[in-house]
């Protein structure tokens, strides 16, 4: 198939040649449809009319020699844009699209990129677009080498579910459920035998050392992990190779955007992981982060905190222990001892909670 935006680019020059030599734009129109037939182009009639009128108007109301190439900065924008999501007033505004002709002449030119493929709407986001990826990676199934990492979590995580080289492990929580001091346990389980990287979008020095300090185990010197502050772009810091730990995902608009970053950040892992704090709303039976479904593409290991009580929820678990024992859905009842240390709770007789799978509150 031939690269359409070439063809396009040489009939947009060809218009304007022709426009300029005086010819009615009915027989330019004609042209044009011959020129799309003959590269087999998919446009309709309306789009090529459209397209020649709006041509005449720009070059009649320009006073210049030469009208505008709007359909090919629209491509070249698209194409040169570092992120996946653009929008219309995007392109209007990086573009200096400011006349009603110019503005429609780019909205044609994106309805055109939309037609072959290139970008695809938001839904129920007037405006938004995506650029289609369709660049493949080839999986190396038949060579592929390396074991599940040998992590520790709390309350025995391990032992139900397994991560992999280059997964995403989410944990989302309402506030108040211990996010942080869950990452931090994790993160005291597991420094002794992996470089880990701890970054933090709402703690200073003074406040990670008070934290440190709850763990009665550990003095700060015993502490074996790199902390940073950082608040966005995580994949442009993430350690490739190594445990990264984000503390946490800070989304407040735009919450269709989560996929993506996760989905940044997954595309910078080599044979390291990265762990994700995400906030999620109150409320009860909500398990999923902020940014709905978007949220769980990507990783292959999903845990919900809530509070009233305290439950701690495998929410996705894409890779079993025992192929007989399903961790999808299992919840452990839990209670934090001295704001950092992970307990499991006890029932009325003492005994302390196991993993549960029926509704929380029934006997």
């Amino acid at each position: 198939m031939e690269d359409v935006i070439p063809i396009l680019v040489e009939i947009d020059g060809m218009i304007t040649y022709l426009i300029r030599g005086g010819m009615p734009p009915e027989q330019i129109i004609a042209i044009v449809k011959k020129l799309h037939n003959f590269h087999s182009l998919d446009w309709t009639e309306e789009q090529i009319e459209s397209d020649v009128y709006i041509a005449v108007d720009l070059y009649n109301s320009s006073g210049k020699n030469e009208r505008r190439p709007i359909q090919a900065e629209i491509e070249n924008f698209v194409a040169l844009v570092a992120e996946n999501y653009i929008s219309l007033q995007s392109c209007y505004n990086s573009l200096h699209l400011k006349t009603t002709k110019e503005m429609s002449a780019g909205r044609l030119a994106i309805s055109r990129l939309i037609k072959k493929g290139i970008l695809e709407p938001v839904k129920n986001k007037v405006g938004i677009y995506r650029k289609v990826n369709s660049e493949i990676e080839q999986i190396d199934f038949l060579t592929a080498t390396g074991q599940p990492i040998d992590l520790k979590w709390p309350f025995g995580i391990e032992k139900l579910c397994m991560v992999l080289p280059k997964n995403i492990v989410v944990v989302t929580g309402s506030p108040d459920t211990g996010k942080t001091a869950f990452l931090l346990d994790f993160i005291r389980r597991n420094m002794g035998k992996f470089k880990i990287n701890y970054f933090s979008s709402e703690m200073g020095g003074l406040e990670l050392q008070g934290r440190l300090l709850k763990f009665p185990q550990l003095s700060l010197k015993d502490w074996k992990f790199k902390a940073m502050e950082r608040s966005s772009d995580f994949a442009d810091v993430i350690q490739p190779n190594e445990i990264n730990v984000i503390d946490f995902l800070e989304i407040h608009q735009d919450f269709y955007l989560i996929g993506q970053w996760i989905k940044d950040i997954f595309d910078k892992l080599e044979n390291g992981i990265a762990v994700i704090a995400i906030q999620k709303n109150t409320g009860k039976d909500i398990d999923i982060a902020r940014g709905g479904v978007g949220s769980l593409e990507k990783p292959r290991l999903y845990i919900s905190l809530s509070n009233n009580p305290h439950t701690l929820k495998i929410v996705k678990a894409k890779n079993w222990v025992n192929d007989l024992v399903n961790p999808n859905g299992l919840f452990m009842r839990y209670k934090i001892v001295g704001g950092c240390q992970f307990k499991k709770e006890k029932n009325d007789d003492g005994v302390e909670f196991d993993w549960e799978k029926e509704t929380i509150g029934k006997k």
